[in-house]
């Protein structure tokens, strides 16, 4: 995967829970992972420092604009692994996306998308959905994320997801789905098992995941609250 590149966003204020996601990946055999923040956080991950003066979608475009990867796979440091992924899954994916038209391929079905069937257990992602892009692990063609971001224009992390049926381009893009269970406004991934929502309104979301944050140490020691 000489053209692939793992990425976490982040922020100085959520180091603490980035600490956990790295722990996690690096738990199941994952640990070339760069991170996207205000600061640097260790030693041992190659960093993108972005301004945090910028908003969110200019943080994320000038972030990218340093990586020389063609594929990367966008996720947030609330968004761990909770059991071990499955790999050749993902590099299967990583190999369509970068030999087709389309622009990203996200890990899991999100919010209320039609479901077109592309290929097995992938389905077109409609440009007018509401939910058209997601703040949640998706493979994304680098170019392709930019131009995105360009076109969205100067948007908080908020806006860019409610807006993104609006905004105006000519990318195409894929969600995986396999028929796994919703939980909140969001739907499980059996290849790639994940926390989709950690963090609920500063808290840790035991309301969702109860099981799976239960069985971290470090989430069960934090000084954050539990959303129940």
């Amino acid at each position: 995967m000489d053209n692939f590149k793992n990425i976490v966003y982040s922020h100085s204020e959520c180091f603490d829970v980035l600490d956990i996601f790295l722990e996690q990946q690096k738990k199941f055999g994952i640990e070339n992972i760069s991170v996207f923040s205000d600061k640097k956080f260790n030693d041992e991950n190659e960093h993108f420092i972005y301004n945090k003066n910028d908003i969110y979608s200019e943080r994320l475009k000038k972030s990218l604009e340093k990586v020389k990867e063609d594929i990367i796979l966008y996720q947030h440091e609330d968004m761990f692994l909770y059991k071990k992924p499955d790999i050749s899954t993902l590099k299967k994916y990583i190999h369509y996306l970068s030999n087709s038209n389309y622009s990203f391929i996200r890990l899991s079905r999100t919010g209320d998308c039609s479901l077109k069937s592309i290929d097995h257990n992938l389905h077109e992602v409609e440009s007018s959905s509401p939910d058209f892009f997601a703040v949640q692990p998706t493979l994304w063609k680098r170019k392709d994320f930019i131009y995105f971001l360009k076109c969205a224009g100067l948007k908080n992390i908020w806006d860019l997801e409610l807006s993104s049926g609006k905004i105006k381009h000519n990318i195409k893009g894929l969600m995986y789905y396999g028929d796994e269970p919703a939980r909140g406004g969001h739907f499980d991934c059996n290849f790639w098992p994940y926390v989709a929502t950690a963090i609920v309104k500063g808290n840790w979301n035991f309301r969702e995941y109860n099981i799976e944050l239960s069985e971290i140490s470090k989430v069960n020691k934090s000084k954050r609250g539990k959303f129940l």
